[in-house]
């Protein structure tokens, strides 16, 4: 039901147990596809998103004049084994990916965090290109249905101060962290509630209710981006809305490549607190574009809170520098970015 003005052609992904049974036979296939629509459409260059399993190509027999430029983010990219968290941690789609980064033209970095995964991989510096993500602030300023209307549909409270975060349930992102917040921000009164929207966040209201903060949590399991008849809308218009209903972003994470979900909250004007964490804390300035504290640390964060509850000065100022950030990274900037990396290879 998505429209967009440009062909897709749909590529259909095996699991991954069977990527790897049937690795010769996946790389033979994808290099038959890559290589027809080369041919069909004319392409000038091949833009791979996600190494693994796309970057799984046999390159000696696609016509080497034609660039191929590769984006990684998430656990594509990045390993840590204490979350058990990457790809790359099986040794199979680590050696083929390794093989494969040696054969591309170029690699598209994220943020700071990327960049440093990529030389981790063996990339020279001149093979490798930062360009941070981007939003579409044109939809974040569109009308706003009002704060009290948003939050009665999603059976918010109207009186309570909303700290939002923003993505699937998973370790890596500290959202314990931020449930446990509200056990320092809630000592006197329940004056904030938290609400997290992503799938499998419903698994943190036992946390909630450990605690006695279950009146005060609101797991959303997921906001759907499509709409039928529509252009496709990134973030969805729902979402944009409890953005701009909500009064503080929290983004807990213990680990990250970049974590777009800031600037999200940055176009929504919310002030953002993000941990001292790879990628979370990547573009942010201390105190000027963003808070930054402690990974696995709930106090901090409700700390930070009852700091800008009362320094309204910093508040302000962090909603500004915010908004500027957001739109200095509008994606016609950041597309207009993917293109001169495209020219200059050609």
């Amino acid at each position: 039901n998505w429209r967009f003005d440009y062909n897709l052609v749909g590529v259909k992904l095996p699991r991954n147990r069977l990527l790897k049974i049937f690795y010769p036979l996946w790389r033979y296939l994808l290099t038959r596809i890559v290589k027809n629509n080369i041919e069909i459409f004319k392409l000038d260059v091949v833009q791979i998103i996600n190494a693994w399993p796309w970057i799984a190509l046999n390159y000696h027999q696609l016509d080497t004049s034609i660039p191929i430029v590769l984006r990684a983010v998430g656990d594509d990219i990045q390993v840590d084994k204490t979350l058990n968290y990457g790809m790359r941690q099986d040794k199979k789609i680590a050696d083929i990916v390794k093989s494969g980064y040696s054969q591309i033209s170029c690699a598209i970095a994220n943020s700071d965090t990327t960049v440093s995964e990529y030389k981790k991989i063996g990339l020279p510096d001149n093979k490798i290109v930062k360009i941070t993500p981007g939003v579409d602030t044109d939809l974040f300023a569109k009308q706003f249905s009002g704060r009290e209307v948003v939050r009665s549909k999603h059976g918010l409270p109207s009186s309570q101060k909303i700290l939002l975060a923003v993505g699937r349930n998973h370790p890596k992102k500290g959202y314990s962290d931020l449930v446990e917040s509200l056990r320092y921000l809630n000592r006197d009164q329940d004056r904030f509630s938290v609400v997290i929207v992503g799938k499998n966040t419903k698994t943190l209201s036992a946390l909630a209710t450990d605690i006695g903060q279950s009146n005060n949590f609101y797991p959303i399991e997921e906001i759907s981006s499509r709409e039928k008849g529509v252009s496709t809308a990134f973030p969805p218009p729902d979402l944009i809305e409890l953005y701009k209903s909500a009064d503080y972003f929290i983004l807990p994470s213990i680990l990250e490549t970049f974590g777009n979900v800031k600037l999200e909250a940055m176009a929504a004007g919310l002030p953002v607190i993000v941990t001292d964490a790879p990628g979370a804390r990547d573009g942010i300035k201390d105190r000027i574009t963003g808070i930054i504290v402690p990974t696995y640390s709930p106090q901090k964060i409700a700390e930070s809170i009852h700091m800008l509850e009362t320094n309204l000065q910093l508040t302000s100022q962090l909603i500004k520098n915010g908004k500027k950030m957001a739109i200095d990274q509008k994606w016609d900037n950041v597309s207009n970015n993917y293109l001169d990396v495209y020219k200059s290879l050609l």
